[in-house]
C-alpha cells in the first residue's frame, strides 16, 4: 500500500505544477465546507476508485465463471432428460 500511496503522491506533485483535465486535478481544486483537501485526502480519494474497480472486476469475473459453469451443467442435465 505504501508504494501505491507514493505513486499517487508523485502524480499529485506533478499535477500541482501543471493541472490537467482529470480526477487528480479536480481533487486539487475541490473544497469541502470551504476547506481544500489535504494531500493525504487526495491520495486516498485517488486510490479508492482503483481499489473499487479491482474489486468489481474480480467479482464480475468470478461470478461469470460460476454462472457459465452452472449453465454448462444445467445444459448437460437437460440433454440427459431429453435423451
Amino acid at each position: 500500500m505504501a508504494e501505491l500511496q507514493a505513486y499517487f503522491a508523485d502524480i499529485l506533485r506533478e499535477h500541482r505544477g501543471r493541472q490537467r483535465e482529470d480526477l487528480i486535478s479536480l481533487l486539487i481544486g475541490a473544497e469541502i465546507e470551504g476547506r481544500k483537501l489535504t494531500d493525504e485526502e487526495i491520495v486516498g480519494f485517488s486510490i479508492l476508485p482503483l481499489a473499487a474497480g479491482n474489486e468489481t472486476t474480480t467479482n464480475l469475473i468470478a461470478n461469470a465463471v460460476r454462472v457459465l459453469t452452472e449453465l454448462r451443467y444445467r445444459a448437460r442435465d437437460a440433454r440427459d432428460l431429453l435423451a
